[in-house]
């Protein structure tokens, strides 16, 4: 090239999708975190499900917008439904849990989902899953997310 500068090359879809589950984690996390400090400065844990859900409302309505992505009332199906039920069942007992244990407690039980997932397809499912997809639920990361899940969290000290 003339001007000395290499073209890098593109990213590929795994690696794409890898850092976009990277940075959405962390995105939870930091919302995580968000609404244990709200909750410990007095905003109720549903008030505050509440403020994040309007908020992810409006921020998604404008990107379908922006797409022309505009659900219609053909794409309110059961299915779709039954999922939006359980997400929102899902995150209030999410942020009930995480105002009554340590976060770190919640984080490390986090752990455990990527096995849980995986075991559910198998069993549920009928997805065949790979001795090597089980090993990667046995990471380090995983295993110290199981060893502190089978620990008995122990009470804070006061919150007795």
């Amino acid at each position: 090239m003339a001007s000395g500068h290499r073209r890098m090359a593109p990213i590929s879809p795994n690696a794409l999708g890898s850092i976009y589950m990277v940075v959405g984690s962390l995105g939870y996390v930091i919302n995580d975190g968000l609404v244990r400090k709200a909750t410990e400065a007095g905003v109720g844990v549903y008030q505050a499900l509440f403020i994040r859900t309007a908020m992810m409302i409006l921020v998604l309505a404008v990107i379908a917008a922006a797409r022309g992505e505009m659900t219609t009332r053909l794409h309110l199906r059961r299915p779709l439904m039954t999922r939006v039920a359980a997400e929102v069942v899902g995150a209030a007992l999410f942020f009930g849990a995480i105002i009554r244990i340590e976060f770190a407690n919640a984080q490390a039980i986090l752990q455990l989902v990527p096995f849980a997932v995986t075991l559910a397809a198998a069993v549920l499912l009928g997805e065949r899953v790979s001795r090597e997809m089980y090993a990667a639920n046995g990471s380090p990361s995983h295993s110290a997310g199981w060893i502190t899940w089978a620990i008995e969290p122990q009470p804070a000290a006061g919150s007795q």
